[in-house]
């Protein structure tokens, strides 16, 4: 009696051991068959899930056609409004107003990748923006493509603190340049001013175009800006100056202050000694002197916003008129006129 129920036991665990392998093995194999594949699949990808506006994002979209097909047609949906560029039509004529891609025919198992650069408009309101499409080709249902499908438009913040850190290297900039000029020569001039100023322009613009490539700033909009704030800068700190009032300003830059004449009892060792100014923003050197028409070589140099003396060996006589010239290597000249004094009474 075990025995036999030992047996039946043996066999029920057979039995249901042998529908679990008919279930792993068999319905698989029907659900596959049933299966139905789609003669025509299309996968899209989005280079970047959010942009600004005015900014420029990649689409590529991948087909694949499980069946001979004609008049195979991708049809892209952009919103209105924005600009659609062709980068690589994968062998597709393209139709730019209907944003569709057509291929005449296309074989079994072949794979087209399409790729596009999208540019949203300036005017682009924050929000997500459906990218939608079709595929489908003559005697073939339309079917959506799949994969990425939206894009959000945002527009970057720059922080307070941003701000700050902005100003404040701008400010050290400024302040850096002058202080090297000052640390130079302890003078601050309109030269120095120039430079400060050029330098903050340099390093102001170079930050904003790299703060244009995370941020909504424009590039070409930069450049004008820059341009026309450049313009008034100068225009206010330099002035407008005709030519004439640059000659003026040119020959202010170097002056004889003071004219004497040394004397000696040796006649050959008496002197004409002068005091030279120079009013200009740059060092001069004075390479002439000239007596009474005469020209004497001389190597002087004059610091800007400085005097020194020049000595100049001259058998000069008294109570006569001497007309001393200065000339620097630069172009400017002075002049002055002076009578030699009396002869002391012995």
């Amino acid at each position: 009696m075990l025995k036999l129920r030992l047996i039946d036991g043996i066999k029920a665990v057979s039995t249901v051991m042998g529908i679990l392998f008919i279930l792993v093995l068999v319905l698989p194999l029907i659900s596959a068959y049933g299966k139905v594949i789609h003669p025509l699949t299309a996968t899209r990808f989005i280079s970047s899930g959010m942009i600004a506006p005015s900014f420029t994002y990649g689409v590529k979209v991948k087909l694949t056609v499980n069946q001979d097909v004609k008049d195979f047609i991708l049809d892209e949906n952009i919103p209105s409004g924005w600009t659609v560029a062709p980068v690589d039509n994968a062998g597709a004529l393209f139709n730019l107003s209907e944003r569709k891609w057509t291929w005449p025919s296309v074989s079994a198992g072949e794979t087209k990748v399409v790729s596009y650069d999208v540019t949203a408009p300036l005017t682009a309101k924050e929000k997500s923006y459906p990218i939608l499409g079709k595929i489908y080709a003559s005697g073939i249902d339309p079917t959506s493509v799949e994969g990425e499908h939206s894009i959000a438009v945002t527009t970057p913040k720059i922080s307070l603190s941003l701000t700050a850190i902005v100003v404040f290297i701008i400010l050290v900039v400024f302040v850096g340049i002058l202080g090297a000029g000052w640390y130079a020569d302890r003078n601050l001039d309109k030269g120095e001013m120039r430079r400060a100023i050029a330098g903050v322009f340099v390093v102001g613009f170079t930050i904003i175009v790299f703060l244009s490539i995370s941020y909504d700033i424009e590039l070409s909009k930069i450049v004008l800006m820059y341009i026309e704030l450049a313009g008034i800068v100068i225009g206010y700190y330099f002035g407008a100056r005709t030519a004439k009032e640059k000659r003026a300003e040119a020959a202010a830059k170097i002056t004889i202050e003071h004219m004497k004449f040394a004397y000696d009892d040796d006649p050959t060792k008496r002197k004409i000694i002068l005091t030279i100014r120079n009013g200009g923003d740059t060092e001069i050197k004075v390479d002439k002197i000239y007596v009474n028409e005469v020209a004497y070589e001389t190597s002087v140099k004059v610091e800007s916003q400085k005097s020194k003396e020049i000595e100049e060996f001259h058998e000069w006589k008294y109570e006569t008129e001497y007309k001393i010239k200065i000339a620097a290597t630069t172009g400017l000249t002075d002049e002055i006129s002076r009578l030699s004094p009396k002869e002391k009474q012995k």
